[in-house]
Parts: C-alpha cells; structure tokens; sequence
C-alpha cells in the first residue's frame, strides 16, 4: 500500500465511505445494464476507483483464462463471476435456483483450477458471483465448501467484498496479538469511535435494564479497581482525554471501555469454537450478512443467550454477563460498532488460530492489557503478570503439571496462570502419555476440574474463559459438556461470609447475596454443592416467565432438589419474577450461580496469582464495612494500636494481604503450596507490613515460608529461606 489511504483510520473510513457509493451505483447498473458484459465493465470501473483511492497495488485481471475456462475477473485472491440481472442467468433468491447453482459450480471449479495449476491454497481465495441485484459468497473452508445464501446488495455486503480485496491483497490477516492490537487496541481508530459511541449511548439511555447492569458492574469491578469510580481525577482525565471524551463521567466511561472488548472477546470465542466444530455455525458470518439493523440485533441476542456454545455444549461462557447490557438500548451507533468490529475480524483468518496453545496464549492476554493506552495504565493501577514472572511462581512452587494435583488462582485476571498450568499438564501428558493410564478424555476432564479460577472483573472473567478454551481448544473434541471453570465471584468475601471458618453471617436458612437490585436471600439447603446450585439457577430461568411459585417448587423437586423451606424458595423466585416484568432481570440467576462457588471448592494443592494491590483506604466504603470483621480475625488491622496509629495501620493495609491469609485458610490442603506476586511493602513496611508478617492464622497455626524472591524489570534477587509451604514474590518497581 502506498499513500495517506493506507493507514487504518483512513483506508476503513474510505472502505465505508465508497462502499455505500458503489451499493447505490449497483442500483444505476441493474436498471441500465444491457448485458452481463455491461455488469462487469461497470462494477469493475468501481472496484478499480476504490483500489486507486485505496493506494492498493492490486491489480485486475479480466477474462482470465485458467483451467480451460474463463474467470470474468480476479482481483488478487478474490475470484468475480458475474451475471446479468435480467437474464436467465441472473442470482436467484436462493442457492438452489438455477442462476444460483450455475454461478457457484463456476466458482467451485476456478477454486480448484487455481489451486491445481497455479498453487493457490483454497484458504487465500474467496469466489463471489454477482448480478448487480445479488450477491453470492463461496468460500472453501477445511474440507468442505461453505456457500452462503444469496444476499440483496446492501452497503455492507460491498464492504465484505472491499475488505476481502484489501485483506487478500495483503495476504490475508492472523490471529496475532500484535495484528489484534492494531486493529483492536486502545489506539486503533476502530475502538476509538466505538467506545465514543458505546459512552455515548450508555450517558443518555433510558433503559432500567442498561441502568441496573451498570450498578452491578460497578459494585463488582469497584471492589478490585483499586480508585473511585464516581470522582473524575487526573487519571482517569488523562483517559478520557485518549478517546476524546472531555469531562466524560469516570464509570461511564470505563464500562464502555470494558463494553467495546466485551463484545470484540465474544466473536473471538465464537470464532474459536467454529474453527474446532465444522459443523457449527459461524456466528461472526451470521452477523456480518445481517442486512438490517433489526436483524443484527437478532443475531446478538441470540449470541448473548448461548448461540454457538449451546450448540458445542460449553453451558457458561456468557452466563450472567453484564455486558449484554447494549442489547436494551440497541440504535444505529451500536449497530455501527458490532459491524465495524465484525467487519474488521471477517478479514482474519480462522485458521491461524494455531492449536499450539504455546503461541495463542498470549492472543487475549496482549490484547487485554491494550484496554487502557500505555500512558495511563500505570496510573490507573493495571499491572500484568509477564509470562515469565508467572512461570517463575509455577516453578517455585514445585508445579509441574500433573493433572492430578488442583490448582486455583483466586485472583485470575486474562487467565495468565491459568493458561500457563494447562500448557504444564499438556507437556506432562506428552511425557507421560504411555505410563499414565489414561486419554485425551479423561486428560481434558481432569483438566476442567483441577484447573479453577476466580475473579470480581467482569471483563477479566470472559477473558479468562476465552483464554482457557484458547488452551484446551484441541482437547476439546475429546470432551462432552463443558463448564469452563472460571467463576465471577469474591474469592475473600464468599468462603468467609459463607463457609466453614469462622462466620458472622446470618445465621439460620439463608444466605444474603447484595446486588444492584438489593440483596438476594438464598436458601441454605440449595447452597450445598455446584451441582444443586446449577440445577437451581437453571430451574429459576426455565420458570421464570410461565410458572407459579408452586410450579417452580415441583419443577426443582423433578430436578432432584432438595426443598423443604418452600416459602423461602417462593420469595426469591417471586421477587426474580417481579424483576424480570420490570425489565431488570437477565442476569440474577447465573450471578447467583457463580457468586458461591467459592464454597463448593475443594481444597486445593496449589494457590498462585497475583493479587489485587489495593490499598484498604482505596476500598469502597461498603466493601471496607462488609469485610471489616474479616480484616480483625487475620489481625491485618493493627488492632493493638490506638487513634491515628490504627488509621495509619489500615492505610498501610493491602488487599493483596487479605487474599493470601484467606485462600491459605479457606482454600489450600494441608500441604499445599501457595506463590503469590506481592508488593514488596509487605516485606518491609514497619505498620500494616508488620501484621502480614505474622504469617499465623487465627487459630494460631503457623504458615512455613519457602522463600521470598525480589523480582524487577531489570534484575533479580533470589534469597532462600527455610522450606515449608508458602512462597511469595515481592514485585519491585511495576510491570506496567
């Protein structure tokens, strides 16, 4: 490419622009056209201006010969048929009319002629036949051919065609992080308009539904966020000033950032699954073909309520998410974002998606950590655990991947450790593979149940999941349902509030779930094991719309459920039900769900991660009084002292400390392991430092130290300590 237009800000602002030209010149052709001769010389002059105007070196071909037969035109790996609208050869409405099935046996036979006397791999080509009326699309995927049904020429189908142009003249796009970020990034012009759109429209919504879901995110990602959403300051001034937003409201602003890779995530995971399941169907083309603004908001609705992952199996990907949130307060700018980004990943290559988990892993991870510009995520407190650093955790700890043995990481994030512990498994059971006893099956079933993360990040949980499916994706032929064991939920919170350890809450037959819409009161007897929750949340949804308090009691007792305390079931399922006809339900059962499975954990063999650093002054207020009588029983609070000396003591107080006492107490074994990255505060800080270096719990067992590594971005200190079975990493300086 060549010239201002090559840039991506401007090539896609050109591609839009002179696609909704040539959609309405293709109106002028189908009326004057006198033959298919006069459709082709036409739609060619226009193809041909774009390509100018683009700065492509791309050059048309016209009545190539090849295979014994004559290709009306090529334009790199894009191969053109066309037919005139008024003849007896013209598209049909259907594949199965005559002009239809003519023009796609002609494509099919220049796709093999290409590839047999010039080499071309069916991959680099995309067949489209066209009448100036309709429009027809034939690509070869794998082995078989995937023919779409003739489409009305619309301006987006003339993008599809521009943006095949480009991306096959380049060669095509792949699934990496660095092109990923080019096109998705915080800096690309791509999300810079759609996240202005995604404020924009969130700022002046009417929706309860949009309003409600804002507050439960905010209450979820305010607790790990580590500032105050509701106060602007030169932080959060500095981002807004990234997307040109001046004096955006902080919150409002951060969920559209969170929205826009929200939705770019969901159509990389639903690429994922279709390139593992031929037999699914691409919810990225559905989308993309989707003619009218109505009918992609169908599309999304169905992609949000399960679509493909239904489909394949996988129950959780999208449950309980709060992301869905634009679907209630649908308009043409919401339109143009979900077509810009699918637009954009049509010209990607599903089959880059490598199955070497080795050199995927870091797709989303990179990507991920694009959510806010380098200059200001710093600031905003988003650190990233480099690969490196995560595997030197895994090591220290002693993990090598034995499928057997359970690992957690209580604060996942994108999935980092996550993702590193399958890829060990992975390489053990190659190593293993003949003395283990066991096969793929059973390898991905132990996988899915000894492999476990949680996170209060909304977005951190759906990239987490995607990451997880990104490193099991060719296991997962081998496996049935799948539930990704990545859970939304408070890993500190839940199994003290909740378990079995010391508890000051409610005590009798329920347990008190806050949310936006106030607090839930689930009945103990369900709260017992995953399954029953599950079973639960599912029979809560089937009932929710045609089903009476007492029918919804039958339908769990059919279910198996255990249910005695039946007025307490009716409660809850009444007050969903009222909800759901205020239009401020979709979400509350799948949270419910996935807020208590903390609880049904089983101990585990290792704990690692990399907690949250956020300062107990930085917690909000109603975080800080819900969690306080958890503070005072690690005696992380410097409860000795008095006055000023405590505030101080608490100041000094991270949450990143918390996490470590409450997942060694609630979650590791006896002789478990557990490596965390922590700030190095904790290590030297003569106040809040001083209670974390207890290392005692409250019944005054004594937790053993392995060692303490100082780890910088420049150099590295290790200094051994006695071996017993904790392991922390004191990060110096910060890994932004």
């Amino acid at each position: 490419m060549s010239g201002d237009s090559s840039s991506p800000e401007n090539l896609e602002a050109l591609i839009v622009s002179e696609a909704d030209t040539i959609a309405v010149e293709m109106g002028h052709i189908a009326t004057s056209a006198q033959s298919e001769e006069d459709v082709r010389h036409e739609c060619n002059k226009l193809i041909d201006a774009f390509i100018q105007k683009a700065g492509l070196k791309v050059k048309g071909r016209h009545e190539y010969e090849i295979g014994g037969g004559f290709l009306d035109s090529k334009y790199s790996g894009v191969l053109l048929e066309y037919k005139y609208p008024k003849g007896q050869g013209k598209i049909g409405a259907t594949s199965d009319a005559p002009g239809s099935k003519k023009v796609i046996e002609q494509l099919q036979n220049r796709f093999k002629a290409f590839k047999l006397k010039e080499k071309q791999p069916f991959e680099k080509l995309l067949g489209i036949g066209i009448d100036s009326v309709r429009i027809i699309f034939v690509r070869r995927r794998g082995t078989e051919w995937d023919v779409e049904e003739p489409q009305p020429i619309t301006k987006y189908n003339i993008e599809r065609v521009l943006r095949s142009i480009v991306s096959l003249a380049a060669q095509g796009f792949s699934f990496t992080p660095n092109q990923l970020a080019i096109h998705f990034g915080s800096g690309s012009p791509l999300a810079q308009e759609g996240i202005r759109k995604l404020y924009s429209t969130l700022y002046s919504t009417s929706s309860k539904k949009t309003k409600i879901f804002f507050t439960q995110w905010k209450i979820l990602f305010g607790e790990v966020c580590g500032y105050d959403l509701e106060t602007s300051n030169e932080k959060l001034k500095k981002l807004a000033q990234h997307y040109t937003l001046a004096n955006a409201k902080p919150a409002e602003l951060l969920f559209a950032v969170h929205t826009f890779y929200a939705i770019f995530m969901k159509f990389l995971a639903a690429q994922i699954a279709s390139s593992f399941n031929t037999i699914a169907t691409s919810v990225l083309k559905k989308c993309v073909t989707a003619s009218t603004s109505a009918k992609l908001k169908k599309e999304m609705h169905s992609l949000e309520k399960g679509g493909i992952w239904v489909e394949l199996d996988i129950t959780n990907f999208l449950e309980g998410d709060i992301f869905a949130w634009y679907l209630s307060s649908w308009n043409d700018d919401i339109a143009n974002v979900v077509r810009q980004i699918v637009g954009r990943l049509d010209g990607y290559d599903p089959r880059t998606l490598s199955v070497d988990t080795t050199e995927s892993r870091d797709l989303l991870k990179q990507l991920y950590q694009h959510l806010f510009p380098k200059s200001v995520r710093h600031d905003l407190g988003e650190y990233y655990t480099p690969d490196w650093l995560a595997d030197e955790v895994l090591d220290a700890v002693g993990y090598d991947g034995n499928p057997d043995k359970r690992l957690l990481d209580p604060a996942c994030g994108s999935g980092t450790f996550i993702v590193l512990a399958i890829n060990r498994i992975k390489r053990w059971y190659d190593q293993n593979r003949d003395s283990c006893g066991f096969d793929e099956t059973e390898l991905v079933k132990r996988i899915l149940s000894n492999i476990v993360g949680f996170d209060l990040n909304p977005l951190a949980v759906m990239a987490a999941r995607t990451n997880f499916l990104l490193a099991i994706r060719d296991l997962l032929k081998f496996a049935g349902g799948v539930e990704i064991p990545v859970y939304l939920c408070d890993s500190i919170l839940v199994p003290i509030e909740y378990g079995d350890l010391f508890t000051k809450a409610e005590v009798g037959k329920v347990k008190r779930l806050p949310t936006a819409v106030g607090d839930f009161r689930i009945p103990n007897e369900i709260a017992k094991d995953p399954d029953s929750v599950a079973k639960y949340a599912e029979t809560i949804e089937l009932c929710l719309r045609n089903s009476t308090g007492e029918e919804f009691l039958e339908q769990c007792r059919a279910e198996g459920l255990t249910i005695t305390e039946n007025d307490l079931h009716i409660q809850l399922f009444v007050r969903l039900q009222e909800l759901d006809k205020a239009d401020e339900n979709g979400i509350w059962a799948l949270i419910i769900k996935n807020s208590f499975a903390p609880l049904f954990t089983n101990r585990v063999d290792f704990v690692v991660g990399n907690p949250p650093w956020v300062n107990w002054e930085n917690l909000p207020d109603g975080y800080r009084k819900d969690t306080a009588y958890i503070w005072e029983n690690y005696k992380l609070t410097g409860t000795e002292s008095k006055g000023k000396r405590q505030a101080s003591e608490k100041s000094k107080t991270d949450v990143a400390f918390l996490m470590t006492y409450v997942a060694t107490d609630a979650y590791l074994k006896q002789d478990g392991r557990l490596g965390f990255v922590i700030t190095q505060t904790g290590f030297q800080s003569e106040l809040g430092g001083r209670a974390f270096r207890r290392f005692t719990l409250p019944d005054d067992t004594a937790l053993g130290i392995i060692g303490v590594q100082l780890q910088s971005i420049r150099r590295y200190i290790l200094r051994t300590l006695q071996c017993w079975n904790l392991h922390f990493f004191a990060l110096q300086g910060s890994v932004a």
